[in-house]
């Protein structure tokens, strides 16, 4: 039989997904420092997660880290994708739990294998969970083997 009814239709690969994360957070994520995100929400997605570093600084934030003695760049770069994490679950903070970064009464989102682009790509970045351009979740292939479409 033929028509429109029996054509089979190719089936996306997944899409990746990324986070927009201030700056130094997205360095200290990438870094393999802070594998813990605080977040007031929950998604359903878990998997390969990139990240992303929008044009805001948290500036507050990278004063205190500096004279707490953490290393970082002297150039954050911001505008672009870092690199990718795996986003493994999410949970409710209990009492202490994700020691030093996870704060009170937020979801903690645990995050593992972080592995950063051989260079920052430039893009745009979303409130919320968005998808992935095209270039980088090649770059994403490349660095982790695993087929994933972006938009």
């Amino acid at each position: 039989m033929s028509g429109p009814a029996h054509q089979h239709r190719a089936v996306d690969a997944p899409r990746i997904q990324a986070l927009s994360i201030r700056q130094p957070w997205a360095e200290l994520i990438v870094a393999g420092h802070k594998l813990v995100e605080n977040r007031t929400w929950r998604t359903r997605y878990s998997g390969l997660l990139v990240i992303h570093a929008p044009a805001a600084i948290d500036k507050r934030a990278l004063a205190a880290l500096r004279e707490a003695g953490t290393v970082l760049p002297d150039e954050l770069p911001t505008r672009v994708f870092l690199g990718v994490v795996t986003l493994e679950g999410i949970h409710d903070e209990r009492d202490g739990c994700c020691a030093p970064w996870g704060e009170p009464a937020v979801k903690h989102w645990t995050l593992t294998g972080p592995q950063r682009f051989a260079a920052p790509a430039p893009g745009i970045g979303a409130q919320g969970l968005f998808n992935v351009p095209d270039d980088v979740a090649a770059t994403v292939n490349q660095l982790t083997g695993a087929p994933a479409a972006g938009r």
